[in-house]
């Protein structure tokens, strides 16, 4: 059922545009340098003018309290600094894509975020690389808010249809391999040691419903999501997803 959808609507699919340009990703690889160069961000940065606005617009939301309204890229960078950076542009290239929202669209990007934010803390205190974590989380839904474009009388399970599309998307849309298949096998459920992206799904998934940490502690070992002691660090993440979920911008 799944495949023969995917070929009735491959036209469509095919027609999306990745969620992150090329001149994205061109920005993301020069903060990774020491001795980056500001207005080379700034230019590649620009060449997606929609992007642009949606940085300025996040940049100056509560959630980063910067202590005055910047006005141009090149103050965000110099202010925030590359490594906030790199999230701000990922979470803004992907929010400039997905359009206006309806009501369920919403919940799921609020969702995306806090996932995202997850996956970013717990990658970091298990040694992990931080910024590729928070892309796998902030995608890992990305497909679901252009099902509607595509097919708006789909009934089947939508966890079957994201685990065979979304390889499929992510690979036409040039994204590397580890990401790939960290999402691949979130929805096959095959995890391996050092996936953040179950235990942030689970963590984000079981607090929208209990809102209690002891709750979401039994759901974690019962699903054996990970192996470590990361009750000492929980409480740091969820300080930073309640900012997310009052998010408004």
């Amino acid at each position: 059922m799944i495949k023969q959808w995917f070929e009735n609507n491959k036209v469509k699919l095919l027609e999306i545009n990745s969620p992150i340009l090329p001149c994205v990703r061109e920005a993301l690889v020069m903060l990774e340098s020491e001795d980056v160069k500001i207005d080379d961000v700034v230019s590649s940065i620009s060449k997606d003018p929609m992007l642009c606005t949606k940085l300025l617009m996040m940049a100056n939301s509560p959630f980063y309290g910067l202590p005055r309204e910047v006005k141009n890229l090149q103050e965000v960078i110099v202010i925030l600094g590359a490594y906030k950076v790199k999230s701000l542009i990922m979470t803004g290239s992907v929010d400039a894509w997905k359009g206006e929202m309806d009501t369920e669209q919403k919940k799921i990007w609020i969702h995306s975020l806090a996932v995202a934010s997850f996956c970013q803390n717990f990658a970091l205190k298990l040694g992990e690389n931080d910024q590729e974590a928070y892309l796998i989380g902030l995608l890992h839904e990305v497909l679901m808010f252009k099902l509607s474009s595509i097919d708006n009388d789909y009934v089947g399970e939508i966890n079957e249809l994201l685990e065979y599309c979304m390889p499929k998307m992510l690979t036409l849309w040039g994204f590397p391999e580890n990401i790939i298949q960290s999402i691949s096998r979130f929805y096959k459920k095959q995890y391996l040691e050092g996936d953040v992206l179950p235990l942030a799904h689970c963590v984000t998934h079981s607090l929208k419903f209990f809102h209690k940490w002891d709750d979401t502690i039994n759901i974690i070992e019962k699903e054996n999501l990970c192996g470590k002691d990361f009750d000492f660090w929980l409480h740091d993440s969820n300080e930073t997803v309640k900012k997310i979920i009052s998010l408004r911008y």
